[in-house]
């Protein structure tokens, strides 16, 4: 579900405020006492893990496509990571990206 307003969506305020709340938090790297180095490293080096890895190749190309195979503690890992991206739970997130390209270009892609 969109955090926008649809013809047929409500608004989801949860999400935007979630994500509100993370973008307003962001703006401490302005404030000189709250800016590091080692924090710019951490968030490169997040937005790699949690986003590559967690949503890219765990949440999208393993459990909505199944175009690989591993072992089940890596899967599992795999989703953890997708779950630390605020993206739903893994199911969630298969079920409407499937429905995503079952639907695309129509009005009732999601």
């Amino acid at each position: 579900m969109s955090i926008f307003s649809t013809k047929r969506h409500k608004r989801n305020w949860a999400a935007l405020s979630v994500v509100a709340s993370i973008h307003l938090a962001a703006l401490a790297a302005f404030v000189p006492w709250c800016f590091s180095w080692a924090g710019v490293a951490l968030a490169i080096g997040g937005c790699y893990v949690f986003g590559t890895l967690g949503i890219n190749l765990g949440f999208h190309r393993l459990l909505s496509h199944r175009s690989f195979k591993c072992s089940l503690w890596l899967e599992h890992a795999l989703a953890v990571l997708g779950v630390c991206c605020l993206q739903k739970t893994p199911g969630q997130f298969v079920a409407t990206h499937r429905a995503h390209h079952q639907h695309e270009d129509d009005t009732e892609d999601p």
